[in-house]
């Protein structure tokens, strides 16, 4: 089994037990963590995200 196999049964065991998840591509992260910190401002969607 790989790692994008068990990240997934953590997201979904996560969401079944009411978890709020965000699921994003390393380079999606990457990019909007650059983004926040050259705004300096924090991601808005991220901020009542539970697990990442």
């Amino acid at each position: 089994m790989g790692k994008t196999h068990l990240l997934h049964a953590i997201g979904h065991m996560a969401l079944a037990n009411h978890i709020k998840v965000l699921y994003v591509s390393g380079e999606q992260f990457t990019n909007e963590f650059i983004q926040a910190i050259q705004q300096r401002k924090p991601r808005s969607s991220a901020i009542n995200i539970e697990k990442l």
